[in-house]
């Protein structure tokens, strides 16, 4: 009975441990809704954030825009959802492989 209620508990243990994990993975990412494209100069994007921050991505291998119908300044003034790595934007700067999401923001 006694290894009975340790393997339950360990089994309680794990599973609310690995719910944690999850919950962590998901909020590791920084979400800058509808930062407005203000166009690029050569491998660098230049976004502004809803309070007026700059944002720039640099973008060295041609993955940011790859995905969309037209080339970058095709959207210059359109709004963007963009997800970010945790801690991989730093000082409102961060490299193309850090997004791992950016979509046409439907607002």
């Amino acid at each position: 009975m006694k290894y009975v209620t340790t393997f339950i508990t360990s089994l309680i243990l794990f599973v609310s441990t690995s719910n944690n994990l999850n919950i962590n993975e998901e909020t590791n990412r920084k979400t800058i809704e509808h930062a407005v494209f203000d166009g690029n100069e050569g491998d660098l994007f230049f976004f502004t954030d809803e309070n007026d921050r700059a944002v720039t991505i640099k973008d060295d291998d041609a993955i940011l825009f790859k995905n969309f119908n037209h080339q970058a300044n095709y959207y210059v003034g359109r709004k963007f959802n963009i997800i970010i790595k945790n801690n991989e934007l730093i000082n409102n700067v961060c490299e193309s492989k850090s997004i791992t999401q950016i979509e046409l923001s439907k607002n």
